[in-house]
């Protein structure tokens, strides 16, 4: 679901190294992240939403790369 899809756009800037790499241990520190259940997303529930969304992408996220691919030429 949803984060599938925020995973998938945090792995894509990581892989352009346009964020650092350690980001899914830092957003947990830092309680960047919320379920729709209101629990703060752990660093093992975005490693596991990384491992689903290289797997199988998620819908939507042609529009995910279309940005990252505006952002690499600006």
């Amino acid at each position: 679901g949803k984060n599938k899809l925020l995973a998938y756009f945090f792995t894509s800037l990581d892989d352009r190294s346009l964020i650092i790499r350690n980001w899914q241990s830092l957003s947990e520190r830092k309680k960047l992240f919320q379920s729709f259940g209101e629990h703060i997303l752990k660093q093992n529930n975005i490693s596991t939403a990384v491992k689903d969304s290289r797997e199988k992408p998620p819908k939507d996220c042609h529009i995910i790369d279309k940005y990252i691919k505006q952002l690499k030429k600006d």
